[in-house]
């Protein structure tokens, strides 16, 4: 349990340094990490192949089975913003040791560049998913409007993208290779530790009392939180939903490299493709968080997971350049959606005491699988064509849809957050 510390007003200012840390963040990650059009660029122009290029994005998934080694550690400590602080400045780290690495290797050894870009951006989400869980412990603790931070910070994201977006094309049309992804990714580096300076002023958990289970062997500890999935059906039911999401998420860098081939264009075409995910993204994801506070997030969650049906179904059947970008319309729908809602879902399901545990079991178990499943994608692009995976997605995705239909209807556990009754 957890104790009330804070007063409204510091909760209220807490909310917006929060927010403000993560538009600085954001900015920095849509240059780099969060956009899979530029990384699929600089991949393509490091001579990766497509399944080269599965294999890396499914690595930075397969980080998240650092988690149960990390669990236990990180619930045990009482509270969270120190071990946040200190692990978020190698969090950054890779946004300044890529830009170097295309610097020094990129024209000449571009194997070398290749291998760093890969390994930095493993390392990031290393990082990313060990933190993760501790980092919504914070906000389940510190922030009273949950639905509306996520809708305000994908908002945020959104925007900042809509610039990177504009950047990108103004960069890769003037510079040459290595020089646009060089600039991009030092301002990325610039822009993530202004954010963690803002991070280092925000309000820590109030104190709680550590969970029995971290007083066990680290094997009685995972088994002691995989048990918590028989024994929560909407745990269950939501983890169905998730795991065959990320399924489908782990091939979207499909969509991006088909609109590339089939189209036979450019990497200034990313930027296109970039303006098509963030401008809509501004007013879907304020949409999604009103409709979320209205609602509820698990209804937005099936919102989402149809519009996701809808993409797969419009790349499969589209061959014209222009309305392939509607492609990415519907995935800036299920995105901005599913960025803005399902944190908040998370939270409802998590009990205030084990929301650590938790959020190690529904972060670590789907974004495993999507590990696994982002080379086969490549692979089948490669061997048979993107219309077999975006066949294949389509079905899974339907299956997905079901599963958050079915959560829709499910009772959820009455909150006791101290935040909350600020």
């Amino acid at each position: 349990m957890t104790e009330q510390s804070y007063s409204p007003a510091q909760y209220k200012k807490n909310f917006v340094i929060h927010l403000a840390e993560r538009c600085f963040l954001l900015f920095g990650e849509n240059l780099l990490v969060f956009s899979q059009e530029v990384l699929i660029g600089l991949f393509k122009a490091l001579s990766a192949t497509p399944n080269v290029i599965g294999i890396a994005f499914g690595a930075t998934k397969l980080n998240y089975l650092i988690q149960i080694f990390t669990a236990r550690w990180v619930e045990a400590k009482p509270k969270k913003k120190s071990f946040l602080v200190w692990s978020g400045l190698v969090f950054r780290a890779p946004f300044l040791v890529i830009p170097l690495a295309l610097w020094f290797f990129g024209i000449n050894q571009p194997a070398v560049a290749l291998a760093v870009a890969i390994g930095g951006l493993w390392l990031h989400w290393v990082l990313n998913s060990i933190m993760n869980p501790p980092l919504f412990d914070l906000y389940g603790d510190t922030i009273p409007n949950r639905s509306r931070f996520f809708s305000y910070k994908v908002v945020a994201g959104a925007i900042t993208g809509t610039v990177a977006a504009l950047a990108v094309k103004r960069l890769f049309k003037d510079l040459p290779f290595p020089t646009k992804y060089t600039v991009l990714f030092l301002a990325a580096f610039a822009f993530a530790m202004v954010s963690w300076l803002l991070f280092t002023r925000v309000l820590d958990n109030p104190r709680k009392q550590v969970p029995e289970r971290c007083n066990f062997s680290l094997g009685n500890y995972l088994l002691s939180t995989v048990k918590l999935i028989p024994r929560d059906k909407r745990l269950a039911v939501f983890m169905a939903g998730r795991i065959t999401n990320e399924i489908c998420f782990s091939w979207l860098f499909v969509v991006t490299l088909e609109y590339l081939q089939r189209f036979k264009l450019g990497d200034a075409a990313l930027g296109n493709a970039m303006l098509f995910r963030f401008v809509p993204a501004i007013f879907v994801a304020y949409l999604a968080g009103r409709f979320s506070e209205r609602f509820g997030p698990r209804r937005s969650l099936v919102v989402g997971a149809s519009a996701l049906v809808a993409m797969w179904v419009m790349a499969m059947s589209i061959y014209s350049p222009q309305l392939y970008l509607l492609v990415y319309l519907f995935m800036t729908a299920h995105l901005s959606i599913w960025s803005a809602c399902e944190p908040d879902v998370m939270l409802l399901i998590s009990p205030p005491d084990s929301r650590v545990a938790y959020m190690t079991v529904m972060m670590f178990i789907p974004n495993t699988i999507g590990a696994l499943t982002a080379p086969l994608g490549g692979l089948l692009a490669q061997r048979l064509g993107a219309n077999a995976v975006f066949a294949l997605a389509t079905a899974i995705s339907i299956v997905s849809l079901g599963f958050f239909v079915l959560l829709e209807f499910m009772r959820m556990p009455e909150s006791s957050l101290a935040a909350e009754k600020a």
